[in-house]
């Protein structure tokens, strides 16, 4: 697919591009999108294009298993990635979220991986999520969003330290009494 592309992209420019050799495809809809997602070894495919071509394999009746088989290949075949229908869950989770997260993958305002990390957190809150990560980002001067920027802060281990070590004193000093009276009180919350 994409050596056709730059064909037509150098005959746009002016470029005499001699004919290319093309082999006429047999086989159904499922097999040409598995060897699509086999073959991009010279430009490999982006997480996002992944991503979309096992939503198109989903689309098929391909369960998570089947994808993740048909593109590992056997044993003896050398070069080939394997997929886990774990990494294919994920890729779907990206595959089916929303057009406008596809745009900030392809932007490389965030990768994959961390819009996935998003959608899995915050599921149709996630581009909101990334939106508002993205714009602390750049507040900051930097052109993505990454890992790090999903975390919340980290208290220090001293000062967490002091924090449980003073609430239990506080604890301790209580009566008997007061605890018990906490303890109704809590369950009264739940």
């Amino acid at each position: 697919h994409c050596r056709r592309k730059a064909a037509l992209l150098a005959q746009q420019r002016g470029f005499d591009i001699g004919p290319l050799d093309c082999v006429a495809f047999r086989g159904t809809d499922a097999e040409r999108v598995e060897i699509m997602l086999r073959s991009a070894q010279s430009l490999p495919l982006t997480p996002l294009e992944v991503a979309l071509g096992y939503a198109r394999l989903r689309d098929l009746g391909y369960s998570q298993v089947k994808i993740a088989h048909a593109l590992c290949g056997d044993e003896r075949t050398e070069g080939v990635r394997r997929v886990t229908p774990a990494r294919v869950e994920q890729l779907l989770l990206l595959a089916d979220a929303d057009p406008l997260i596809h745009d900030m993958v392809a932007q490389g305002q965030v990768s994959a991986d961390v819009a996935i990390e998003a959608i899995r957190v915050h599921r149709e809150e996630a581009l909101a999520f990334l939106q508002e990560k993205l714009l602390q980002a750049q507040g900051l001067g930097k052109a993505k969003v990454t890992r790090q920027d999903l975390q919340a802060p980290k208290l220090p281990s001293q000062v967490a330290q002091r924090v449980s070590e003073t609430v239990s004193s506080v604890f301790q000093g209580l009566g008997k009494q007061t605890l018990h009276e906490i303890a109704q009180l809590a369950t009264l919350t739940d």
